[in-house]
């Protein structure tokens, strides 16, 4: 089982409203076949990669998404995130599940297991 360390894109540069890393294992082959084979799921990955941010998604779209992010749940091995303002802890993927200031971040991480990650990341 091979893991990886990811930061998200909150979690990045100067004056990102995170801070921290969550640990992943790497989805295997058949797990992203699963989820390539939903149509819907297709179509949100397109828009993604075309910059379609969730805020302007469809309602279609955007149930595609949290077919995306409960898919991605599976994956989560570690949870070590901040947020600045003010210092609250999220150890865990319940922690980042129950906070709605964590969304942004939940659908980054299922876009990254998605996408994949290239040899040397974290």
């Amino acid at each position: 089982m091979e893991t990886v360390s990811y930061v998200p894109k909150l979690c990045e540069g100067e004056g990102a409203p995170f801070k921290g890393c969550v640990v992943l294992r790497k989805p295997g082959y058949e797990e992203k076949l699963e989820l390539h084979v939903n149509q819907e799921i297709l179509e949100i990955i397109s828009d993604a990669e075309e910059g379609k941010t969730p805020s302007k998604m469809t309602p279609k779209e955007a149930m595609a998404m949290v077919k995306m992010v409960r898919w991605s749940y599976q994956f989560f091995e570690k949870v070590d995130i901040t947020r600045i303002k003010d210092k609250v802890y999220f150890k865990d993927l319940d922690s980042l599940r129950y906070d709605s200031s964590c969304g942004p971040i939940l659908q980054d991480i299922a876009m990254k297991l998605v996408h994949g990650f290239q040899l040397g990341n974290g």
